[in-house]
């Protein structure tokens, strides 16, 4: 009974162990095949059909507006996969309020998923295609183009021919000269005649040499043609078809796009285009004090005319962004090329509306995005660790409205203009430049009803 009692629990220690090593496997093989993220870029190519920038929508690029939108074509690539995982397009479905179209998925081959070409593109870069019919481009063969990318850790945007000036980018394509094949099949085929030569013509000894050198030839031409040429998975790409380049590095963030080629195939009514991309992780630079206080007591800003400014005025405006009020004033600011600085408070960056708000005004030119802490609260009513999380919340918030996690809104503005040593001193420490107030025309006053103003 002893004897087999102890084999017995031998027999269930066993099984036990099988059945645990059986789940650890098991969940090393789910952990392997779930990935742990999803990095997914967004490539879009804008057209303005007609060459009108007054025409069309207005399309946000990560280097500002991109006027007289007809087109858009959206290629989402997949980093982790190195796939392109969905093509789209969508038309400008009213201008006046530069709305585009629900997006169509693009219906003509070839489909995704296709896979990206590390190392193929300009310095290194990855080279990732992606293509339309010419049909949805109403068949034209000239217009002018914009490109943006976007993923979660940096974007860039290609909007001149050489990305520094204001030379537009033109498609005026003319059929490629180059097949489209890949290079790997015109290496076999330029080997496979070269050999069928030696083997008629040459004698036994030359015939054995001439094969193996061919045929060590042959791993290194698909090598040259792709230096040469740019083999994509689609096609191969000629030096010739590049119409804008990008310089490398304006993008530190993590995506930094170098190039666009483009080709067409009027036999099929294809539209092909390709954009060499650097990938990489996001960039944090050094967050610099700006501070034009730095010097005067702690309780004290100086005001703008006993500063460097001269006769400037600097518009700001506070509380914001809210949908119902500030698309207004942009357009107000835009009609007249004013620029401004929008203090934000990081409680209405919770809503999906005021965070596109936050984008939209972070990339045009004309405007900045500036912290004015969380829940507008006197900040020397607060505790020092209380300031900080008003302070480092706002910003966080800002950095997740406009896509970008190492982005800094360089000013501060004290809510109510209320500030103390401990609360300037926690400021400064964060490398923020203090904004003070000269004319306060009290609209929030006006807003709620009252119509006077008693007190500021």
């Amino acid at each position: 009974m002893l004897r087999g009692g102890v084999r017995s629990t031998a027999q269930l220690r066993s099984r036990t162990s099988d059945t645990a090593l059986l789940f650890l496997a098991v969940g090393l093989l789910l952990l392997w095949a779930v990935p742990v993220r999803a990095e997914v870029a967004t490539l879009d190519v804008l057209f303005d059909l007609d060459r009108d920038g007054a025409t069309g929508c207005l399309v946000s690029t990560g280097e500002g507006p991109a006027p007289g939108i007809e087109l858009r074509l959206r290629t989402q690539f997949d980093v982790d996969l190195g796939q392109i995982v969905s093509l789209s397009q969508s038309g400008c479905l009213d201008p006046a309020t530069n709305t585009l179209a629900v997006e169509a998925a693009v219906v003509s081959p070839p489909f995704p998923p296709w896979s990206s070409v590390a190392g193929n593109g300009a310095s290194g870069s990855t080279l990732l295609e992606t293509h339309i019919p010419l049909a949805l481009a109403g068949g034209s063969f000239a217009a002018q183009v914009y490109v943006s990318l976007a993923s979660p850790v940096g974007s860039d945007a290609l909007l001149s021919q050489d990305g520094l000036g204001t030379d537009p980018i033109f498609l005026t394509l003319a059929e490629p000269a180059v097949p489209s094949q890949g290079s790997a099949g015109l290496a076999v085929a330029v080997v496979l005649l070269m050999l069928i030569g030696v083997l008629a013509l040459g004698p036994v000894r030359v015939r054995g040499f001439a094969t193996v050198a061919l045929l060590l030839c042959a791993a290194a031409v698909p090598v040259a043609v792709r230096a040469g040429l740019g083999e994509g998975v689609l096609r191969v790409w000629s030096s010739e078809s590049e119409i804008a380049t990008d310089p490398e590095g304006d993008a530190p963030l993590g995506v930094d796009l170098l190039g666009l080629f483009a080709e067409i195939e009027p036999a099929i009514g294809e539209l092909w285009l390709r954009a060499d991309v650097l990938f990489g992780a996001p960039v944090c630079l050094d967050w610099g004090v700006v501070d034009a206080g730095v010097g005067y007591s702690c309780a004290q800003q100086p005001a703008p005319d006993q500063g460097p400014f001269g006769l400037a005025v600097a518009m700001t405006f506070d509380d914001g962004p809210n949908p119902a009020t500030t698309p207004s004033i942009l357009a107000t600011l835009r009609a007249e090329n004013i620029p401004a600085t929008f203090f934000m408070v990081g409680w209405r960056l919770e809503t999906a509306a005021a965070q596109a708000l936050a984008l939209e005004i972070h990339q045009d030119p004309l405007f900045r995005v500036a912290n004015h802490t969380y829940d507008h609260l006197g900040l020397p009513t607060l505790t020092p660790q209380e300031v900080v999380n008003q302070v480092e919340t706002t910003s966080e918030r800002i950095r997740e409205a406009i896509g970008d996690a190492c982005y800094f809104p360089t000013y501060f503005r004290f809510p109510f203009g209320f500030s103390d040593c401990t609360s300037m001193e926690v400021v400064r420490e964060h490398g923020f430049g203090v904004a003070g107030v000269n004319i306060e025309p009290a609209d929030w006053c006006y807003g709620q009803g009252g119509g006077t103003v008693t007190s500021l």
